[in-house]
């Protein structure tokens, strides 16, 4: 099937909405913060170094956008989604951050 026939109305717009979450520095150093494993916000916050209403916000653009998912609800708990997706955008940007391929 060509990338047109996959493409198409509300699957491209997911794919849209995928692709401009990513144009954020600090979404993609969340990414690759739990990449190493599921985290709590707090420890989101420390290690990004950021502070936490921003980290929230952020938080909210990649569960939206499916990056990421959100379990249990006095502590909650964020994952990376399971998704081939996911795993080719983290293989990006390791390959941009050891200076591979560019």
């Amino acid at each position: 099937m060509s990338c047109l026939g996959i493409c198409e109305g509300r699957r491209a717009k997911d794919v849209e909405l995928q692709i401009k979450s990513l144009a954020n520095e600090t979404r993609i150093r969340i990414l690759l913060v739990l990449q190493d494993g599921a985290k709590q916000l707090n420890e989101i916050v420390q290690i990004i170094d950021k502070p936490y209403p921003s980290v929230i916000k952020h938080m909210g653009v990649l569960i939206k956008a499916n990056w990421v998912e959100k379990t249990g609800k006095r502590y909650p708990v964020y994952t990376l989604s399971n998704s081939t997706l996911t795993e080719r955008i983290m293989s990006l940007c390791h390959m941009h951050c050891l200076g591979i391929g560019m």
